[in-house]
């Protein structure tokens, strides 16, 4: 599999876009995925040195082909690729003209995962469908809010569903968290593991199902705001200015009104979306009059679970916290930032592992 892989990167470097050659290897390489797809999904890793894997299995970087595609994925930082079965053609060409260029940057693919290099101790955990399903899924989702001003019902219905059967059946993060993605998907694994952290403490206060749907939804897009934001802003490798950050404090406000146009959208998501940086003790943003110990119960929580998730992302400018790490300094906030009693819950929520 590995030789139209790489003949289809090549042609990507030596030829423009439209070239008739790249989609002739392209369609190849397709073939040859296919093929080769186990559980419905091809998983290629590069985190070893001068070994690649395929589906698990070790391929020695020994030929020339396989070669120049070890060494393209490690200049790209990438340790590993998951394609999904729904992958076309057209996809996969775009992935190959993504992967071919000099830097910046992965656009978006429905059916292909791309993760970049973490600490040893996270890259144990083996990729599965929702990998790539549900991260899709949640694209799908802002995709919708982003250009049409609508949300798709079943697709949220979905993504939710599968969470919230997801904590019923383990409270163990390591497996109910999605691990961080490279690019642009980064975005939807926050939205979605946000989601999860905020179901999982609705889940342990005991609240219903109904209400269960709503946190989920109102969790996924909190962040709706930063569509609207400079895409520079989230494609940063290093910390916000202060020009920056005026305009990133923004987006509680942005989301609020976007959310707030579109009529499937429960009244909780706009609350949500404008809440969540808002502080227990007044501080935060966006400022207003309102004293902050009245901010809605599903915010503070949706507070909680970004701030867990942002700590714990690896991300170009800041490297991860451990879980114990962080879950350390979420006390030491607890009555400041965070309402004590939330905290506690959270805590509890996020120690059971069955």
């Amino acid at each position: 599999m590995i030789v139209p892989l790489a003949a289809a990167l090549n042609s990507c470097r030596l030829y423009p876009g439209h070239h008739p050659s790249i989609m002739q290897h392209t369609t190849e390489a397709l073939g040859s995925l296919r093929l080769h797809m186990v559980q419905n999904k091809v998983v290629i890793d590069a985190e070893d040195h001068n070994v690649l894997r395929i589906n698990g299995v070790s391929v020695a970087v020994d030929t020339a082909e396989a070669k120049k595609l070890f060494v393209k994925l490690r200049q790209r930082g990438i340790a590993r690729i998951i394609f999904g079965k729904g992958i076309d053609a057209e996809e996969l060409k775009g992935f190959f003209l993504a992967l071919s260029s000099s830097g910046g940057a992965f656009g978006t693919f429905e059916n292909i995962v791309v993760s970049s290099f973490r600490k040893t101790e996270t890259t144990e955990q083996e990729p599965s469908l929702a990998d790539v399903h549900e991260i899709a899924a949640v694209r799908r989702l802002y995709r919708e809010i982003r250009l049409y001003k609508n949300v798709d019902m079943p697709n949220v219905d979905g993504i939710v569903g599968g969470i919230i059967a997801g904590i019923r059946k383990s409270r163990d993060l390591s497996r109910l968290l999605l691990p961080d993605s490279a690019g642009e998907d980064r975005f939807y694994v926050h939205a979605y593991n946000v989601a999860m952290l905020s179901v999982l403490q609705a889940e342990h206060i005991g609240l219903g199902n109904a209400l269960l749907h709503d946190i989920g939804f109102a969790a996924l897009v909190h962040d709706a705001g930063k569509t609207m934001l400079p895409r520079y802003l989230e494609d940063r490798h290093d910390s916000l200015d202060e020009e920056g950050w005026k305009l990133m404090k923004k987006h509680p406000v942005y989301g609020a009104a976007l959310l707030s146009a579109i009529k499937k959208v429960p009244v909780l998501a706009a609350i949500v979306a404008f809440e969540h940086h808002m502080k227990y003790d007044g501080t935060g943003y966006p400022e207003t009059r309102r004293h902050a110990k009245k901010l809605h119960l599903v915010s503070q929580m949706v507070g909680i679970a970004d701030w867990y998730c942002a700590l714990s992302s690896d991300l170009p400018h800041r490297k991860p916290l451990d879980p114990p790490a962080i879950l350390g300094l979420l006390n030491a906030m607890a009555g400041r930032e965070f309402d004590p009693l939330l905290v506690d819950n959270f805590v509890l929520a996020a120690s059971v592992n069955r």
